[in-house]
């Protein structure tokens, strides 16, 4: 009937939840449609700090596969498993949360962090989502947005009404891209993302998301490149390289947004001093962690 449609059974605890059949129909929108459920299934409230999720299905092709690996989960012994951790972790207390967990103990060995060790903690972060580590050396910006491109990824107006002109694959994916002046050279990868919504309406801080990416090159370059991730026209990317078409367009790659409970306005912003962007912004990791509690409805 053309509708992607996947069919799932989970059991459901406060701490652990067990994936038991996760099957699914032949559609071009169901590889997008899988990362966006496993993606949803890995969010639970800061009270319950961390559950395990344990995927049973016996009989998963390549496409759940791969969704299962872009969403952290990790195979073993004929199982997927993955560790989700919420709010801001301080490092020294993570080994801690994961030597408790549920996990099997060559997963809780291998996830372990140990005094000295230089790892990679954005894939740490990716493994362990939605968790923020902090101090992790991550950069973290805050990046304004207007609200008709925010609205593609994660401001549905009040209500949840959708937008007749929602693109659905953008809004049910886990990732995205954002073009932008290639002047801002302070940017890098990988970082955390703060999205101001601008425009008409409640101007505020309302989610947040990984960058993985960036990419300079031509409108032409870059749109070819991104085309897919992206909310920008042809016309929307030209205009961003002033409309020379041998300009250059920076624009990055962005994944597992997290759209806030509670939107940080611009008084709240004022108080702690991170003023309105105009372009992306670097803030301390400090400030990110206490900004992202906030927005999770979470004290500091």
């Amino acid at each position: 009937n053309g509708i992607a449609v996947i069919y799932f059974v989970v059991s459901n605890s406060a701490a652990d939840v067990i994936l038991a059949i996760l099957r699914f129909i032949d559609h071009p929108l169901v590889p997008t449609l899988l990362r966006h459920f496993l993606y949803d299934l890995c969010q639970h409230s800061s009270a319950a700090r961390c559950r395990t999720i344990h995927v049973t299905e016996k009989h998963l092709n390549a496409t759940a596969t791969s969704a299962l690996q872009d969403t952290g989960f990790i195979p073993s012994d004929a199982n997927w498993w993955k560790l989700s951790i919420s709010g801001v972790v301080e490092r020294a207390q993570l080994s801690a949360i994961i030597a408790h967990s549920s996990l099997p103990e060559q997963l809780r060995s291998s996830l372990a962090l140990h005094d000295g060790e230089n790892r990679d903690v954005s894939q740490i972060e990716r493994v362990l989502s939605p968790v923020k580590i902090i101090p992790s050396g991550i950069a973290c910006f805050v990046v304004s947005i207007k609200a008709s491109w925010a609205a593609h990824f994660f401001d549905i107006p009040i209500g949840g009404q959708l937008l007749m002109d929602l693109n659905e694959r953008l809004h049910l994916g886990i990732e995205g891209a954002y073009y932008c002046s290639a002047a801002n050279r302070h940017l890098s990868a990988p970082a955390r993302i703060l999205w101001y919504v601008s425009g008409t309406g409640a101007m505020a801080i309302k989610a947040c998301s990984h960058l993985d990416q960036i990419i300079v090159g031509t409108p032409k370059e870059v749109y070819a490149a991104l085309r897919r991730l992206g909310v920008y026209s042809w016309k929307d990317v030209l205009a961003t390289a002033g409309g020379k078409i041998t300009g250059k367009v920076l624009a990055f790659r962005f994944s597992r947004t997290e759209r806030f409970v509670r939107p940080i306005d611009r008084s709240t912003m004022k108080q702690m001093e991170i003023p309105q962007p105009q372009n992306p912004r670097r803030i301390s990791e400090e400030i990110f962690g206490t900004v992202y509690n906030l927005g999770l409805g979470a004290s500091k």
